[in-house]
């Protein structure tokens, strides 16, 4: 009798940190804040560039002059994931990506 009542109280623990492990709250996705990437170069080649795009408004430049670069992009993710396997041309016909007006 003592062996039975020993497994139940073994078994009834097991299920207890099972369910405590099972209601883990998932990840709040609302606090994700987009970032605005600013096309700091001066050529369309310097686009897939990571290091030609920053998230500092300061860096951002006049999105006046010429019309065949990109001027800035709102993301939810790292500029690099976003760049990965891109290219300029890709950069430039995406609709997400504001372009420089003349």
């Amino acid at each position: 009798m003592a062996m039975i009542v020993l497994l139940l109280g073994v078994f009834f623990a097991v299920k207890a940190v099972e369910n405590k492990e099972e209601k883990k709250p998932a990840p709040d996705t609302s606090s994700i804040v987009a970032s605005t990437w600013h096309f700091t170069g001066t050529n369309v080649n310097e686009a897939t560039n990571p290091e030609a795009w920053s998230d500092n408004p300061q860096d951002a430049q006049n999105c006046d002059g010429i019309k065949e670069l990109p001027c800035s992009v709102d993301l939810n993710e790292p500029i690099e994931d976003y760049l990965e396997n891109k290219t300029s041309e890709q950069i430039m016909d995406d609709p997400s990506v504001s372009k420089r007006s003349q």
